[in-house]
C-alpha cells in the first residue's frame, strides 16, 4: 500500500482504486498502469439533489481491465452544459496523466444531452468503432439503443469514450468494449503495436458479448431485454432484478475473466426460482451442442438451458473436460484443457459454426488476453504418468479445482497444489467488495427500537425546540430598558396564562422557564440585590438590578435549537442514544431506517471444541474466533446467528446453506488456505456462489475470500476468513465491518484512518502488512505514537490485546526496506 493509505483515498469514491500503488502478486509479472477519469454528466447530481452512484459502480467494472493495473485517478460530476464538459475534457487531457476518460450521461435525444457535441469539439481524431460495437451489441435486445448518440475519440493520446447515463446500460456497454481497451491504451502509450490484436479483433467482431444480463430464458424462445431504467440513481448493476428472482450467479456474456472475480447475475427459469441452490455438477458435454442456438429465434450467445431440467448455471463458455466436469467461475483455455488431460478440441466445422452463429469460441464469449496480445509462453508438459493434475501456472489450474468438491474430500493427494485465485491488492479487493454491496431495504422502526440503525432519509423536526422562548439561567425576566434600577417583583400565576410583564416590574424565572409576555431579557440572580421582602423572607417584594441588559440577553428564542421542518438527523446517520434523544425532543416517534444485516457465524475445523471446554484432548483447539467475532458484532449492534462448530466437511455445505437462509451475511473462519481440510471456497462455488475475491496480497489475512449469491430473498454475502485468530480479526476489521456498514446504509462506511508515529524501526515484508499497535499520546504532540504490541506472529492472539489500531505498513521495495522511528504512517482505528 502507499503511504497515503487505502481508506483515506477511497473515501472520495466509496469503492475502487484511487491513486494507490498496487501491490504485485509474488511470482507474477508486474503490469503497467492505466489511469482513468470518470466524468459524470448529470444536472441533478451536480446540484447535489441526488447521490450519483454510476461512477462508483463503473469503477468496479473498469478496474477489471486485463493487462493493466487500473487507477481511477479523477472523478467529477458536471451539469449538462457544453462549456463545462469541454473545459473538463481539455483540463484532463492537458497533463493530468490520464490514459482513458469515460463520460457517462448526456448522450441521448433530450435537448440537454450535449455530451457528444462537447466531446466532438475537443477530440483530434474520432474512433467510431467503440460506439459502433456498443450500439450493435445493444440492438440485439433493445431497440432503444438507437437513441444513443455517444462518440469516441482521441485527444493528446487520451482515449475519450461516451457512455449512456443509465446505470445498467452504461455498465453493459463498457463490458462490450472492455476487452479491446488494453490494446488501444497500449497503442496510445506507444508501448506495442496492434498488429496481433487487430487480427484477433477483426476475426472476432461477430463474437462480441451480447447484453444477456437481463434476459431470462424460459422454454423455446428467449425473452427480449426489458427496458433500461429511467432513473440514473437506481442500482441496476450486474443485472440484479427488482424481485431478486435469482438463485445462483450465471456466468454469461458479460462476465469478466476469472482474474477479476466480478460476474453478472442472471435470471433463472421459473422452475429454479427457490432458495435451494442450483448445483453446478450438471454439465453440457458437447461442444457442437454449445455452438447451436437453442431455438430458431434464440440468440446463440444466450445461456439457453439444454432440455427442461438443464442446470441454470451451465454456460456455453465452459467446455467439458474428458471427465465431463465443468468449471464454474473460470474460463478454461485450450492450453488448460490439454494440461488437465483433455485432448479433445472442437473440429474446424464446429469452429466455423460458432463463428457463423456469433457464438463464443474456445473458452469464452469475450476476446481473451491471449487473442489480443498473444499467449504467455507456456512450457509443454512432459509425458509423465502422474496421479491428478499438475498445474502449469497459477492461471492454468482451474480445471483441477473443479474436481475438489464434496465427493473428493478424501482425495487428499489430488487437492490443488497452488491457489486458483489471483491475489488481489487490498485496494482492489476492497473496491470489489464495495461494488457488490448495496444498502439493505428500508424499514420503519419505533424510535426507542432504532438504536444502531442507520437512517434512510433526512428526519425533520415536527415541532420547534424550544417550543417557546425560555430562560437560559436562573434570574429575573425584565424589560431591558428598565435596567439598571429598582424594580418590583411580581409572581407568576400558576395554572393560568402567562402574566404580562409591564414597565417597572420583574418576574423570577428558573433555567428553562418560559419567558412571560412583554419580557425581553433575563438578569442573572447574581447581578441583583434584594431590597424588601414579606412573610418572613418567603416572598420577594423588590430587587435592584445592578447591570444594564440588552434585548434577548440570556434567552433561548423559540426554535433556536431546532425549528419546525429543520433536518434533525441526516440520512446515513447511525442512531445512538443521543440521536434518539433528539428525535424524541422534536416529536418524532417513528423513523425510516435501513434494515441491519444479520450475520451468521460458522467455525470450521476438525479439532475445534467449544471455548468453555475445560479439559482438552490431545490436538483439540478451543474456538476463540467465534466468541470474539460474535461479541464484536454485538458491540456494533448487528444481529447474529451462531451456527456453531462444523467439524466434518460433509456437513459444512448444509450448514452454509442453512446460514444464508437465516442471515444476510455468512462469516466463516477456517478452511480457507491450501491444506487438506480447506474446503470452504470450493463449497461456496458448489452452492452457486460467485467468488469475487479469492486471495489478498496482505499479511496477515491472505486467504480471505468474498463471494455473493443472488437468491429470491435478495443477495447473500459470504466472507471466508482464516481460522488463525489474528488474520481472522484483521479480515473482520478491514473487509467485513466496512461492508456491514455499507449494507446498513452508512454514509461513511470506511474505517477511521489517522496519522501516527512509529515508535521504533520496523522492517518491511514483501507484501503489505497490518501490525497491531497501541497508541500513546505525548504532551504537546497532536500525533500519537504507535507501539507494536509485541510479537506479530499470526497465531499470537495476545498481539490483539491492548491494540488500538492496525498499523498499515507498505510492502518492501528496492528503495525502502525499513520504517524508521518517528516516521509518519497510516493506522486504522479498531474498536
Amino acid at each position: 500500500m502507499s503511504d497515503l493509505g487505502l481508506y483515506a483515498k477511497t473515501a472520495r469514491l466509496d469503492a475502487g482504486v484511487l491513486g494507490t500503488a498496487l501491490a504485485v502478486t509474488l511470482g507474477e509479472k508486474k503490469r503497467k498502469t492505466a489511469v482513468v477519469g470518470l466524468l459524470i454528466v448529470s444536472e441533478i447530481s451536480a446540484r447535489g439533489l441526488s447521490n450519483d452512484i454510476v461512477g462508483q459502480k463503473l469503477q468496479g467494472v473498469v478496474s477489471q481491465m486485463s493487462r493493466f493495473e487500473v487507477i481511477v485517478k479523477e472523478m467529477k460530476i458536471v451539469s449538462d452544459q457544453v462549456d463545462e464538459i469541454k473545459k473538463t475534457l481539455v483540463e484532463w487531457t492537458n497533463g493530468f496523466g490520464l490514459d482513458l476518460i469515460l463520460t457517462v450521461g448526456g448522450a441521448e435525444f433530450s435537448s440537454r444531452d450535449v455530451t457528444p457535441e462537447a466531446t466532438r469539439a475537443v477530440i483530434e481524431r474520432e474512433v467510431p468503432a467503440f460506439s459502433t460495437a456498443m450500439i450493435m451489441a445493444g440492438l440485439k435486445f433493445d431497440p432503444s439503443t438507437l437513441l444513443f448518440r455517444g462518440i469516441s475519440g482521441i485527444r493528446k493520446n487520451v482515449l475519450i469514450i461516451n457512455l449512456p447515463g443509465y446505470l445498467q446500460k452504461a455498465t453493459d456497454f463498457l463490458q462490450v468494449i472492455l476487452p479491446s481497451l488494453p490494446a488501444a491504451i497500449r497503442s496510445l502509450k506507444n508501448e506495442a503495436t496492434l498488429s496481433q490484436g487487430s487480427k484477433n479483433i477483426s476475426r472476432n467482431v461477430a463474437t462480441q458479448p451480447s447484453l444477456t444480463s437481463q434476459v431470462p430464458v424460459t422454454g423455446h424462445h428467449a425473452q427480449p431485454l426489458s427496458a433500461f431504467p429511467t432513473d440514473v440513481g437506481l442500482p441496476h448493476l450486474f443485472g440484479s432484478n427488482a424481485d431478486h428472482s435469482v438463485a445462483a450467479p450465471v456466468h454469461g456474456a458479460f462476465t469478466p475473466s476469472h482474474d477479476s472475480g466480478i460476474t453478472s447475475a442472471h435470471s433463472l427459469p421459473p422452475h429454479h426460482s427457490s432458495d435451494q441452490p442450483v448445483h453446478t455438477s450438471q454439465a453440457i458435454h458437447s461442444t457442437s451442442a454449445l455452438s447451436q442456438p437453442a431455438g430458431h429465434h434464440a440468440p446463440p450467445t444466450i445461456n439457453t438451458p439444454v432440455g427442461h431440467h438443464a442446470d441454470a448455471t451451465s454456460d456455453i463458455r465452459h467446455f467439458s473436460s474428458s471427465h465431463g466436469a465443468t468449471n464454474p467461475g473460470f474460463e478454461v483455455s485450450p492450453i488448460q484443457r490439454l494440461s488437465s488431460g483433455d485432448r479433445s478440441s472442437p473440429s474446424a466445422t464446429q469452429r466455423g459454426i460458432e463463428r457463423d452463429h456469433h457464438a463464443t469460441r474456445g473458452g469464452g464469449g469475450a476476446i481473451t488476453e491471449d487473442e489480443l496480445f498473444g499467449p504467455e509462453p507456456v512450457a509443454v508438459a512432459e509425458s509423465v504418468s502422474i496421479v491428478g493434475n499438475r498445474p502449469l501456472s497459477r492461471s492454468s489450474i482451474a480445471s483441477s479445482v473443479v474436481e475438489w468438491n464434496t465427493q473428493s474430500f478424501n482425495r487428499v493427494a489430488r487437492r490443488p497444489r497452488m491457489s486458483p485465485y489471483k491475489a488481489l491488492s487490498i485496494d482492489k479487493a476492497f473496491g470489489t467488495i464495495f461494488a457488490f454491496s448495496d444498502p439493505l431495504p428500508v424499514v420503519t422502526k419505533f424510535f426507542k427500537d432504532a438504536i444502531d440503525y442507520v437512517t434512510a432519509e433526512n428526519v425533520c423536526a415536527l415541532c420547534a425546540v424550544p417550543p417557546q422562548p425560555t430562560a437560559i439561567l436562573d434570574g429575573y425576566a425584565v424589560i431591558a430598558n428598565d435596567t439598571p434600577g429598582d424594580l418590583d417583583v411580581v409572581r407568576s400565576q400558576s395554572g393560568t396564562s402567562p402574566q404580562l410583564l409591564t414597565i417597572g416590574k420583574v418576574m423570577r424565572v428558573a433555567t428553562g422557564g418560559i419567558m412571560p409576555p412583554g419580557a425581553n431579557a433575563v438578569v442573572p440572580v447574581e447581578e441583583t440585590i434584594l431590597l424588601s421582602e414579606t412573610n418572613q423572607g418567603s416572598t420577594e417584594v423588590a430587587v435592584r438590578c445592578l447591570q444594564p441588559s440588552t434585548p434577548g440577553q440570556h434567552i433561548r428564542p423559540k426554535g433556536s435549537d431546532v425549528n419546525v421542518d429543520d433536518v434533525a438527523v441526516k440520512a446515513g446517520t447511525k442512531l445512538g442514544h443521543v440521536e434518539i434523544g433528539l428525535l424524541a425532543s422534536v416529536g418524532v416517534t417513528t423513523v425510516r431506517v435501513h434494515r441491519l444485516p444479520t450475520v451468521a457465524l460458522i467455525s470450521f475445523g476438525k479439532k475445534l471444541t467449544e471455548a468453555d471446554t475445560i479439559d482438552l484432548r490431545p490436538g483439540d483447539i478451543r474456538d476463540t474466533n467465534r466468541v470474539c467475532l460474535l461479541l464484536a458484532l454485538h458491540k456494533q449492534g448487528y444481529p447474529t446467528e451462531d451456527m456453531g462448530i462444523v467439524r466434518k466437511p460433509e456437513s459444512l455445505r448444509d450448514t452454509i446453506i442453512q446460514a444464508y437462509q437465516k442471515a444476510d451475511v455468512v462469516l466463516t473462519t477456517g478452511g480457507t488456505a491450501m491444506g487438506e481440510n480447506d474446503h470452504v471456497k470450493p463449497l461456496l462455488r458448489e452452492i452457486g456462489a460467485t467468488i469475487h475475491v479469492g486471495r489478498i496480497v496482505l499479511k496477515p489475512g491472505a486467504p480471505s475470500a468474498f463471494a455473493t449469491l443472488d437468491t429470491p430473498r435478495g443477495r447473500k454475502y459470504f466472507f471466508a476468513l482464516s481460522g488463525v485468530p489474528v488474520p481472522a480479526y484483521v479480515g473482520y476489521y478491514s473487509l467485513v465491518l466496512p461492508c456491514l456498514r455499507k449494507l446498513s446504509g452508512s454514509k461513511d462506511p470506511l474505517p477511521h484512518i489517522i496519522k501516527v508515529r512509529a515508535s521504533s524501526d520496523i522492517y518491511l515484508d514483501t507484501v503489505p502488512e497490518y501490525q497491531r499497535v497501541s497508541l500513546r499520546h505525548e504532551r504537546d504532540d497532536p500525533i500519537p505514537w504507535a507501539d507494536v504490541t509485541g510479537g506479530q506472529i499470526i497465531s499470537r492472539l495476545k498481539s490483539m490485546v491492548g491494540a488500538d489500531a492496525l498499523l498499515l505498513l507498505p510492502a518492501k521495495s528496492d528503495e525502502r526496506s525499513v520504517v524508521k522511528r518517528n516516521e509518519l504512517l497510516n493506522a486504522m482505528l479498531i474498536d
